[in-house]
């Protein structure tokens, strides 16, 4: 073979191989990664990047990023955490944070030089996303019932491959494009293929009950909302009206009944004749008797009808557990025993412990503390254990191990390092130690394992760059999309706002999850050129 044969060759199979075809099929494996896959996260990018350099075209991707004003404005997003590097002394920890966020740079960069995705490409993009997250719940349900060999002390280990929170909005978000994609193809897709959305569609709503991220149901909620608001003039049917109205009432309905159910079951006590309490047990063993305000279980008082030597002796008979041992959890086994039994209204001795079933024990194993854990609708359970958790918050002011105090102490401390430092911030890497240094100067109670952040992105960003950098960071982020006219206004939508409101419970972007996610959904629907 002659040399200008072999370069034709070459030629050729170069843009086979290297181009657009690869850039969709790497865009695919970073789509079918992100929610079950990290190590392919990693790859699918170096391919995407590697493919970028390869194929060449570099004059026409400087003119084209020359002309790219939105993508000048979102990459203020990642320049800032460059230039908030003059106000940091830790540079270690920037430098780690930098590399976290290297998507907001790179992705959006390839995506916006390359070459345009047409609608078939994004559909296969978004289709291949939303197939996989149906997947992966497949796989977190089989852990659920104990079908895969996976430890689960919480509803949220069964999230194995990211973060519970993080899952549950790809499933949120799952759920906009496959209803999307049913709608807009309802007339040439079969029959068979309809059924795969619909079932899909109720499964992972399903799901989301089962995985209980309250998070993702008020994200799912508010979202449906704001989509029956804009679409409401385009509801043709006088059924549809009837529904979207069904709903925008009867959910507010229904969520403060469910919250008022709560309420009513955990502030009512049953009564309780104090001077003529038992001082021993059936079996001759002595009480103790503690009535202590706000400590009740189901209406039941904790500290009431207490034998530890008859639980002791009683215990092993059912697990093989120690009783001042863990349960799984990593808590104090006899209290969580104590707590299961005083929610059951059973004395806490011999006779009390006789009474539990296999299905308890059980549960006290796992680390559960009262048996409203046994009811059958999580959306109870959920709204129970915030309430316990303010509760003892408000009464005891101890926020360790509560999801909901702890966040209160967060939000705190970032509120305060940020009036500290309102106008430039604490720096880009910083953070770690401010949070740090405010925990130790404020005395928290918080514990060292649970010193953690703000775990509210809107207030991580003013704490980290100051009100100067936080308006910034808000044109980064707003400005493009105001410049693009082109982009799908549904999905675009609905992926804003399941972003926006996820922001208010967590730090979305100071993961490697978090910001994938984000960077690559905003690259394709906001910073792609324009196609067909």
């Amino acid at each position: 073979m002659c040399s200008s044969q072999l370069k034709s060759f070459l030629k050729k199979y170069h843009a086979i191989i290297f181009g657009k075809q690869l850039f969709v099929i790497a865009l695919i494996m970073l789509a079918i990664g992100m929610p079950v896959a990290p190590f392919l996260v990693g790859f699918s990018q170096f391919l995407i990047v590697f493919n970028w350099l390869v194929e060449g075209r570099f004059f026409e991707k400087i003119a084209t990023f020359k002309k790219s004003r939105a993508l000048h404005i979102f990459l203020l997003l990642f320049i800032v955490h460059l230039v908030w590097l003059l106000n940091t002394s830790d540079f270690k920890y920037a430098l780690h944070d930098l590399k976290i966020k290297l998507p907001l740079f790179i992705l959006p960069i390839i995506v916006a030089t390359s070459h345009p995705l047409s609608r078939q490409q994004l559909k296969k993009i978004l289709l291949f996303f939303a197939a996989t997250v149906v997947t992966g719940t497949f796989i977190s349900f089989a852990v659920y019932l104990g079908l895969l060999n996976h430890e689960v002390k919480d509803i949220r280990d069964i999230s194995i491959f990211i973060s519970h929170i993080r899952f549950g909005l790809m499933i949120v978000f799952s759920i906009v494009i496959l209803l999307y994609y049913l709608r807009h193809n309802y007339t040439i897709i079969s029959i068979g293929i309809k059924l795969v959305y619909l079932f899909s569609i109720l499964w992972l709503l399903i799901f989301l009950i089962v995985l209980q991220s309250a998070t993702s149901w008020i994200v799912l909620m508010l979202l449906t909302y704001f989509i029956i608001v804009f679409y409401y003039k385009e509801l043709s049917s006088k059924t549809s009206k009837i529904f979207a109205w069904f709903y925008m009432l009867g959910m507010p309905l229904f969520v403060a009944g469910l919250i008022g159910v709560v309420l009513v079951n955990f502030y009512h006590l049953n009564k309780v004749d104090f001077d003529n309490l038992p001082t021993h047990t059936n079996n001759g063993g002595k009480y103790i008797h503690h009535a202590t305000p706000g400590m009740t279980e189901n209406g039941n008082y904790i500290w009431l009808y207490i034998c530890y030597n008859e639980m002791r002796e009683s215990w092993g008979k059912y697990s093989d557990l120690p009783f001042d041992g863990k349960d799984a959890k990593g808590q104090t086994l006899k209290m969580t025993l104590i707590r299961y039994l005083t929610s059951k209204n059973l004395t806490k001795d011999a006779e009390g412990l006789s009474k539990l079933d296999e299905q308890d024990v059980r549960m006290i194993e796992a680390g559960y503390a009262s048996n409203v854990y046994r009811v059958k609708f999580p959306p109870y359970v959920k709204v129970y254990e915030i309430v316990w958790e303010l509760n003892y918050y408000l009464r005891f002011g101890n926020p360790n191990a509560k999801t909901v105090s702890m966040r209160i102490e967060f939000i705190k401390a970032g509120t305060n390092i940020f009036k500290n430092n309102f106008l430039l911030g604490v720096g880009t890497g910083d953070v770690k130690n401010a949070f740090a240094n405010y925990y130790e100067q404020s005395h928290s109670k918080l514990t060292d394992n649970y010193r953690l952040r703000a775990h509210n992105q809107y207030l991580t960003f003013m704490l980290t760059f100051g009100i100067i950098g936080f308006l910034i960071v808000v044109i980064a982020f707003v400005k493009p999309i105001l410049l693009n006219q082109g982009c799908n206004f549904a999905l675009v939508f609905s992926f804003l706002v399941i972003v926006l409101i996820s922001m208010l419970n967590e730090d979305t972007l100071e993961t490697q999850s978090g910001v994938t996610f984000f960077a690559f959904f905003y690259s394709i629907f906001i910073l792609s050129k324009k196609n067909d």
